[in-house]
């Protein structure tokens, strides 16, 4: 049997019960009473001399405007999926041949700083939309399949870690978003935090005296002394912003790799970082601290990031160059296409 939609209810492209509906009605469509099924499949034998049809049928069902918009995942056209997964295929062999050039394939340990990641690709896919990257718009569709074969390549992995964050009014994991349930259907350990309540100082010139009637809105300089307020001139007064935040998301990852540096010290890995964040985090030394002791270890270290969100300090060329082969960026910029498409990965 092959099954026309799928049946997971949390499925966002599935569009729930009201697709399932119109599905049931496809079998008159297309004037065949061999297509009812219970749960809209049918048999093999029967699709191949209308599966063009069906899909586009399909295509009109699930928004063709939402998926033009990327909305949700790209359905290729029979003729153009092959075509589309063949060239997935293809990038993907590029760098599974520097695999092979780095000789004995070495444990994989994968960590996803999934914030990031997504983040990155909602940026990136406005870009190749023609969307400006400050423009708020619903998040496009993203691939979490795609991802991790790009990550792990057909490599056994040992250790699989992703972390991230919701809003604080998602209470249950129902409400998750799709590539995070994806994400624990390939194997990951996934840690979701919910966002916290943040206070960020803003420096603000101290205001000549007014009268003691102010204007509507006028920021209040915070009478907490800090420590530039110790000057003899005390020209600065410190203000006060709150916003919703990550807290200890990446933490959480650091800790991971810690761990996996200090069980497999007889046998150093190849960790696959999925980040490009290199700054000092909020209760840890921040994701290039770790990935250098673990350089330091042995272990074999492959970035995969974002041209647009890498930090310098991962291509910095005296950094590069102490560790050379056995550092590694892989862009996600060649698999924009792919991650938005609804494809199944060669790999997995």
């Amino acid at each position: 049997m092959t099954t026309l939609i799928s049946e997971n209810p949390r499925d966002p492209y599935d569009s729930g019960h009201a697709i399932r509906r119109r599905v049931g009605k496809l079998p008159a469509l297309l004037g065949s009473s061999s297509l009812h099924t219970s749960a809209g499949a049918i048999p093999d034998s029967e699709i191949t001399p209308t599966a063009e049809y069906l899909h586009n049928i399909v295509r009109g069902f699930l928004g063709t405007e939402a998926r033009a918009k990327g909305l949700i995942p790209l359905i290729p056209e029979p003729n153009q999926y092959e075509k589309i997964h063949e060239n997935f295929r293809l990038k993907l062999a590029t760098h599974s041949a520097q695999d092979a050039c780095a000789g004995a394939v070495k444990p994989l340990h994968v960590f996803v700083d999934m914030s990031n990641i997504h983040i990155g690709f909602c940026n990136s896919w406005k870009v190749s939309q023609n969307i400006p990257v400050d423009r708020r718009v619903r998040a496009p569709a993203f691939n979490f399949k795609v991802l991790a074969s790009i990550m792990e390549r057909d490599r056994p992995a040992k250790k699989r870690v992703l972390a991230s964050s919701v809003a604080s009014h998602v209470v249950s994991r129902t409400q998750w978003p799709q590539h995070f349930v994806d994400a624990e259907k390939q194997g990951y350990k996934t840690s979701i935090l919910s966002r916290v309540q943040k206070i960020s100082p803003i420096k603000a010139r101290r205001r000549r005296k007014t009268s003691s009637t102010q204007a509507p809105g006028v920021t209040h300089p915070s009478s907490v002394v800090t420590s530039g307020d110790e000057s003899a001139e005390g020209l600065d007064s410190a203000c006060y912003h709150t916003r919703n935040g990550e807290q200890g998301v990446d933490e959480i990852l650091h800790l991971n790799m810690m761990n996996s540096i200090l069980d497999d010290m007889q046998e150093p890995g190849s960790m696959v970082l999925a980040t490009g964040d290199a700054a000092q985090a909020e209760f840890s030394e921040g994701f290039l601290e770790y990935a250098t002791r673990a350089l330091s270890q042995g272990w074999n270290i492959e970035l995969v990031t974002w041209k647009a969100a890498i930090s310098a300090a991962w291509v910095n060329p005296a950094f590069r160059d102490k560790y050379g082969n056995r550092f590694r960026v892989i862009y996600l910029d060649n698999f924009i296409e792919e991650l938005n498409a609804d494809i199944h990965p060669p790999y997995k």
